[in-house]
C-alpha cells in the first residue's frame, strides 16, 4: 500500500493525513501536515512535516521499531517516561511498542521508517536503540535519498522486489547506530559482505538445531576459519551470533504467548531452535535480553 497526501489546514483534516505513518493529533487539533508515504507490509518508508501539534501514535507489532530523523526544525518525544529533543541532523530508533506523544511548537520535518529489526540478538546494537544520536553528515544523505526515492514511488510496494528492499533497510538502520556511536569502521568491503551475509544465513536457518559455525560458513561459501577471522572482527562469532538469534526468537514468544506449562516452553524453544528449555534460558540470560521475567523460567526438572 501506498500513499501521497498534504494537508490543506482546518481543524483535524490538516494532520490527519499523518495517519498514514500512524500519529494522530488530539481531538480538535488544528495545523498542517503533510505525509509521503510507502507501506510494503513488511517495511514503510515516509517523509513528512507538520505545523505546531501534539501528536500520538498507533504501537507497532512486536519486533517492529521506528527510525526518525529530523531534517528541520525540532521536536519533544515522550515514551517510558522520558523526555527527549530532538533537533536536525538528530535520528531515534524506538521500539515499536511504545506509546509516543510528540510536542512540537516550530514546523517540524522528519523521514520515518517502520521495520523489522534482529537487533535482540545484540545486546550492545539493542542498547543503542532509544537514544537521540547526532547522524553523519554521510549517512543523513544516504537515508534521505532512499527516502526521497522510495516515498514518492507507489511501485516500490507492489513491485516483486518490494519484500526484497527490508535487509536493505536493516543494514542501513544498523550502520546508522554503529556509526553513531563511534563502532570502528575496520572491515574490508569483502569482510563486510561476509558478515552480512552470515548474518543474513542465521536470520534464515536459526531454527535448524543442527546448524553450526561450519553449517553457516558452507551456506555462504567461506572457510570456517575466515568466517570466525570475521567475526572476531567485530568481537563475536558464529557461535554466538546464533544463540544470540536464537534468544531473540524464543523472547519474542515467550513476551507474545502466556506460557505457565513445561510442554509449552518446550515448544518454544524447539520452534526457536534449541533443543532444550534450560539451553533456552541459558542463551536468553546470557544474551541479557530485556523482559526475560520469572514466569518464564523453567523449572528444577526442566530440561
Amino acid at each position: 500500500m501506498s500513499v501521497s497526501v498534504a494537508g490543506t489546514g482546518g481543524a483535524i483534516s490538516g494532520l490527519s493525513v499523518l495517519g498514514a505513518v500512524g500519529w494522530f493529533p488530539g481531538a480538535g487539533a488544528g495545523g498542517n501536515a503533510s505525509a509521503d508515504a510507502v507501506d510494503q507490509g513488511s517495511w514503510l518508508v515516509a517523509r513528512l512535516w507538520n505545523t505546531p501539534a501534539v501528536l500520538t501514535n498507533t504501537p507497532l507489532p512486536a519486533g517492529r521499531y521506528r527510525f526518525i530523523l529530523t531534517l528541520d526544525g525540532e521536536a519533544t518525544l515522550e515514551w517510558a517516561g522520558r523526555s527527549h529533543t530532538i533537533a536536525p541532523h538528530q535520528f531515534v530508533v524506538i521500539d515499536g511498542r511504545e506509546k509516543i506523544t510528540t510536542r512540537n511548537t516550530v514546523l517540524w520535518a522528519r523521514m520515518e521508517w517502520h521495520i523489522h529489526l534482529p537487533l535482540l540478538r545484540d545486546s550492545t546494537l539493542l542498547a543503542r536503540t532509544g537514544h537521540v544520536t547526532d547522524i553523519s553528515n554521510d549517512f543523513e544523505q544516504l537515508v534521505a535519498a532512499v527516502t526521497n526515492t522510495i516515498s514518492i514511488d507507489p511501485a516500490f510496494a507492489d513491485s516483486a522486489g518490494g519484500p526484497h528492499l527490508l535487509p536493505a533497510l536493516q543494514a542501513l538502520t544498523t550502520a546508522v547506530l554503529n556509526d553513531a556511536h563511534g563502532e570502528p569502521a575496520h572491515l574490508t568491503p569483502s569482510q563486510n559482505a561476509v558478515l552480512t551475509a552470515a548474518r543474513q544465513y542465521v536470520d534464515q536457518h536459526f531454527t535448524d538445531p543442527t546448524l553450526t559455525a561450519t553449517g553457516i560458513a558452507d551456506g555462504i561459501s567461506v572457510s570456517p576459519a575466515y568466517l570466525y577471522r570475521v567475526f572476531a572482527l567485530v568481537g563475536s562469532s558464529p557461535r554466538k551470533e546464533l544463540q544470540q538469534r536464537r534468544a531473540a526468537a524464543a523472547q519474542l514468544l515467550l513476551d507474545a504467548i502466556p506460557v505457565r506449562g513445561k510442554g509449552s516452553l518446550e515448544s518454544i524453544a524447539r520452534r526457536a531452535g534449541f533443543t532444550s528449555t534450560r539451553q533456552m534460558h541459558a542463551a536468553i540470560q546470557h544474551s541479557a535480553i530485556p523482559n526475560a521475567t520469572a514466569d518464564h523460567a523453567p523449572s528444577s526438572r526442566a530440561s
